[in-house]
């Protein structure tokens, strides 16, 4: 995602409000991700991607805006430079939660996958009764012969 910065619109206390928000919001996407994750309801997670990507859009619209403006930023009121740094703090500690959650999801796909990859081996491997042996001849099959396997992602 690359966002074209903005000048500030309004003042520094309304655009860190604003950004106050935006994450929030963010936050709010990603713990309930995680929940999803948690509870490995894949429909949800499905489900709430496109929302999380407009989030995220603000998010980072935001945050150019901020870099792009850090000059006026700078004068804003402290005790909202002090809000924003606090929730970017448990937005950090959500989003660490999240990819936790999201790799340990991958581990356990990755995991049926490869049971179902083996349970395909062995059923073709018990299904077979002649097969090329490496001189190009045939065999019998009385023990079980290797069996290729692969994994194609295009489906």
């Amino acid at each position: 995602m690359t966002v074209k910065a903005n000048k500030l619109k309004q003042t520094p206390d309304a655009t860190l409000r604003e950004m106050l928000q935006t994450i929030e919001s963010l936050l709010a996407v990603y713990e309930e991700e995680t929940a999803l994750l948690k509870a490995a309801d894949a429909d949800g997670f499905i489900a709430m991607q496109d929302r999380k990507i407009s989030v995220l859009k603000s998010y980072e619209a935001g945050m150019c805006t901020l870099m792009a403006n850090k000059d006026e930023i700078k004068k804003a009121d402290p005790s909202l430079k002090d809000q924003v740094r606090v929730m970017q703090a448990r937005f950090a500690e959500s989003a660490k939660q999240n990819m936790d959650a999201l790799a340990r999801m991958n581990r356990c796909a990755e995991r049926l996958g490869n049971s179902l990859r083996h349970a395909a081996i062995v059923s073709a491997q018990k299904q077979r009764t002649y097969s090329y042996g490496e001189t190009g001849a045939i065999t019998g099959g009385g023990r079980a012969k290797p069996v290729s396997s692969g994994l194609s992602e295009t489906a």
